[in-house]
């Protein structure tokens, strides 16, 4: 069935190049037979339709899982090998679908944004899973790159990067700092697109079209949903700080030596709570003092109770020695 629907699909491309005319600067075939995954910046919800009208290679996308909600549209991405994901949490399912797609040699398309981008000329942070996906595969990346958002009728301009790979991160551990550090560098290349394409839509005179209010509103909207979640990743950075400097402070502390004789408990009938205080000189000495007093009483009334005992047993040999003489 999925060869029935990519067949019909190839059938409708002619209507849609006229709905959305593209043009792509760059090949829009890939090599048959060879794994590669297409990293882009999401603008629109057309943007792998316009993909699948535009080029020439077949690729296998990633989806939101809401829309399985609807069971033609699940039955008609599953055909076509599409691959849903859970956005918001790690889904392992999607990924190990994202491996199979690479393991059979095909080309895989993901929006590492996560989400549809309002503010088209400035490329959101991506998100590790693309970086996971090719550095556990070893597959080279291209990175694309759409001008701005599609509407009907309208213009509208793809740039495609050179392909590259993530060899640089191959002998290092598969943790979250190099997931980061290999995420940056798939953004710096699809960035790098972008600033391509800007500098030839100006040689030519070309200027993106304004948006409508709707869209004006939604990308507002947008942004102080971006400045939010900025801030609050700066207060959850400088809380993070705050704890690793008291950590270290603690570690500090742990350190020095510390005389844990000189720590008593006092009580504060006041507050019905104990507290730990260190004493003062004096009352160390006193301390010290009072245990050595201690100490010499408990000697001689060891001794005492020595003595008793010998004179005692002194008392009852005697007569027991002299009914033995006679």
């Amino acid at each position: 069935m999925g060869k029935v629907l990519y067949a019909i699909t190839q059938v409708l491309k002619q209507p849609f190049k006229i709905i959305f005319p593209t043009k792509v600067f760059g090949p829009r075939k890939f090599e048959d037979n060879k794994r590669l995954i297409l990293a882009c910046n999401h603008a629109s919800g057309w943007d792998p339709i316009a993909y699948t009208v535009w080029f020439k290679s077949r690729a296998h996308f990633m989806y939101k899982s809401t829309f399985n909600n609807s069971r033609f549209l699940r039955s008609v991405l599953g055909s076509l090998e599409h691959i849903s994901v859970r956005r918001g949490e790690t889904d392992t399912g999607a990924v190990k679908g994202c491996i199979n797609i690479l393991e059979q040699d095909k080309i895989l398309a993901i929006y590492p944004e996560g989400t549809r981008n309002r503010d088209f000329d400035c490329i959101q942070e991506f998100k590790t899973g693309v970086a996971l996906i090719a550095l556990r595969t070893h597959s080279p990346i291209r990175p694309l790159y759409n001008w701005q958002r599609y509407r009907c009728f309208r213009m509208n301009y793809i740039y495609v990067g050179e392909q590259f790979t993530l060899e640089q991160f191959y002998d290092k551990p598969l943790d979250k700092a190099t997931l980061r550090e290999a995420t940056d560098y798939i953004w710096h290349k699809v960035d790098e697109c972008r600033i391509q394409l800007n500098e030839i839509m100006a040689k030519a005179g070309k200027h993106r079209r304004k948006p409508t209010r709707k869209e004006r509103a939604q990308r507002d909207h947008f942004l102080r949903l971006k400045q939010d979640r900025l801030e609050r990743q700066a207060k959850i950075r400088l809380e993070g700080e705050q704890h690793e400097n008291l950590v270290e402070e603690i570690g500090q502390l742990d350190e020095q030596d510390l005389d844990l004789s000189r720590l008593d408990y006092t009580f504060n009938p006041d507050s019905s709570s104990t507290t730990l205080a260190e004493p003062t000189v004096d009352n160390a000495h006193q301390t010290t003092s009072q245990q050595h007093t201690t100490d010499a009483n408990a000697v001689k009334e060891q001794e005492r109770l020595t003595h008793a005992t010998a004179d005692n047993d002194t008392e009852q040999a005697a007569p027991i020695s002299t009914t033995t003489d006679e």
